[in-house]
């Protein structure tokens, strides 16, 4: 009862044995290695004369054959020449003659066939290179090919080779200075280094994908760019000295040139079409153009000396010394307004600007008024343009560099040029324009502004008001107590206008501009007085006037 299932499970194991081993025995015959091909070329050769042995002797029997141009062979004293002729008679038979005919002319026209469709896969126009790709792959006839890679390419003797043009099986011998990445059938890379041993071996269809030189590499470029204030700029001559990523302690004399797999994964799979010189070429140019892009002209093209220094000495010396006048100037005018505003008795109900108003002290400047980060100009050295590319932090170009699998061994930032030989007036205009709106967004200087334009407006009311009125009014023959008077009302409408003004911006008015209306309501007050006119006064006048002349009379 157990021995039928023990003896089943012990036959399925050695048939699965069996069919296993059977199976890698069929693998090994027609896999497309060079001791394959030899063998299949071995058996091919060996089937051709067992099948023209079988045709020889099932066609006809010995002795039925005569060809007399064979009997020169009976001439010769053996008893065994005869048969000897018999057996070559058979072979050269003519119905055997032509089924072996056949035979090899369906031979070569099946590779014929063969290499058209494999020529027009892979769009070769030379025919013979696909029938000797058929044959190696088939036979490993005539030779093994191999290719030899040195200098970043394939030899030129070798760029005819099937292996060069339609892929393996091959080998292939690597230079010192190369490193080869390989695409097989499926898709998958393999990446391999210089070949001091043997060559590799390739699988079927297995291709060259890129070649990267791994030496050390140099190449020139030019920028244009403009400036932050709008001024463009040429870098010439700008070389460079770079190479693939690798680590100085892994050099030896048998590997003068190592190299990280993933730099090499990267360079060939993660970048765009094109040599693979070209990514670092454009992380420097973008790198340049950049710092181009964020500095002004004077601060590329300009060098800091005792002069610059002197003059930005005298103007900090001159913007001290306002700033001290002008703060004496308003702590004296705040204390005198607090002061006059607490003794005053008849003061406006609205407190006043500067009525009671606190201010935290503040640290006096030292004589020269510098900021904490100095004020001198931010001129650009050459060698710190050049520090940008050696710089060891997480987020400098070697370190960008480093993620696209390169390193950058040295670089000559080149020479400067303006784009041409004279600025022209349109970017010295922009400049100028750029330079005062750089300088107004610092708040002294807007404050200065704002101060300035206030004189000139104050100025010009003053100049408009009591001077040119005055002379207009003089010219239309009007006496001085009229002019004064309309002097005064044009004045208190202009001030009337400034205190609604007050009013409506910051919902109080100045001290002095509530005295200067109750100094002038007063005035118009007075005058009124004085010229108005009471009903039968001009009557009681006449009447006076009447007796005062008959008394006299």
């Amino acid at each position: 009862m157990n021995q039928n299932p023990i003896l089943e499970k012990d036959f399925g194991r050695s048939s699965n044995f069996f069919f296993n081993y059977l199976d890698s025995v069929i693998n090994s015959i027609f896999s497309t290695s060079s001791k394959a091909g030899n063998f299949r070329y071995l058996f091919l050769q060996i089937l051709l004369i067992l099948t023209w042995i079988i045709c020889a002797f099932s066609f006809h029997q010995p002795g039925e054959i005569d060809y007399p141009w064979l009997d020169f062979l009976l001439l010769i004293p053996y008893p065994i020449m005869g048969t000897v002729v018999n057996i070559i008679e058979l072979f050269l038979a003519w119905d055997v003659i032509l089924v072996m005919f056949s035979i090899i002319m369906g031979y070569h026209v099946a590779i014929n066939v063969a290499s058209i469709y494999l020529a027009d896969i892979f769009d070769l126009k030379d025919i013979t290179i696909s029938e000797k790709y058929i044959k190696q792959s088939a036979f490993s006839f005539p030779v093994y090919y191999q290719i030899h890679i040195e200098n970043a390419q394939v030899r030129l003797e070798d760029q005819s080779s099937p292996i060069f043009r339609i892929g393996g099986p091959g080998k292939v011998l690597i230079n010192l200075e190369n490193a080869v990445v390989f695409e097989k059938i499926n898709g998958s890379p393999k990446i391999a280094g210089p070949t001091t041993e043997k060559p590799i071996e390739l699988e079927s269809f297995e291709r060259i994908h890129k070649i990267i030189d791994l030496r050390d590499q140099t190449a020139m470029l030019d920028i244009s760019a403009r400036t932050l204030d709008g001024i463009p700029i040429e870098i010439k001559d700008i070389r460079l000295v770079f190479s693939v990523y690798r680590k100085s302690n892994q050099v030896s004399i048998t590997t003068p040139y190592p190299f990280n797999e993933d730099s090499i994964y990267w360079l060939v799979y993660q970048q765009g079409s094109g040599p693979w010189t070209t990514s670092l070429i454009d992380l420097v140019r973008k790198e340049l153009t950049d710092h181009i892009n964020h500095h002004l002209l004077s601060e590329l093209l300009s060098s800091i000396g005792t002069p610059e220094i002197n003059l930005q000495l005298q103007n900090q010396n001159k913007i001290a010394k306002k700033i001290r006048k002008n703060w004496a100037h308003t702590r004296r005018y705040k204390i005198n307004r607090r002061f006059i505003g607490k003794i005053k008795i008849d003061a406006p109900n609205n407190n006043p600007l500067y009525y009671k108003k606190t201010h935290a002290k503040k640290k006096r400047f030292s004589q020269l008024f510098i900021n904490k980060g100095g004020s001198f100009p931010e001129f650009i050295p050459r060698t710190a343009l050049s520090n940008l590319f050696y710089e060891n932090l997480t987020n400098s170009f070697q370190s960008k560099a480093q993620r696209h699998g390169m390193r950058l061994e040295w670089i000559n930032v080149g020479t400067w040029h303006s784009a041409s030989s004279i600025v022209p007036d349109q970017y010295i205009k922009a400049w100028k324009i750029a330079s005062e709106n750089a300088l107004k967004l610092n708040p002294k200087v807007l404050s200065g502004i704002f101060n300035q334009s206030r004189k000139q407006h104050l100025a010009k009311n003053i100049q408009l008001t009591p001077i040119i009125s005055f002379i207009q009014k003089s010219e239309n023959g009007k006496s001085n107590d009229v002019i004064i008077n309309e002097l005064i009302n044009e004045y208190g409408s202009k001030i009337w206008g400034a205190r609604d003004l007050y009013i409506r911006k910051k919902g109080r008015v100045p001290l002095q501009i509530e005295r200067a209306l109750t100094h002038i309501r007063k005035y118009q007050m007075k005058e009124l007085k004085e010229r108005a006119i009471f009903l039968g006064e001009s009557d009681t006048q006449n009447t006076n006037n009447a007796d005062e002349n008959t008394f006299t009379e």
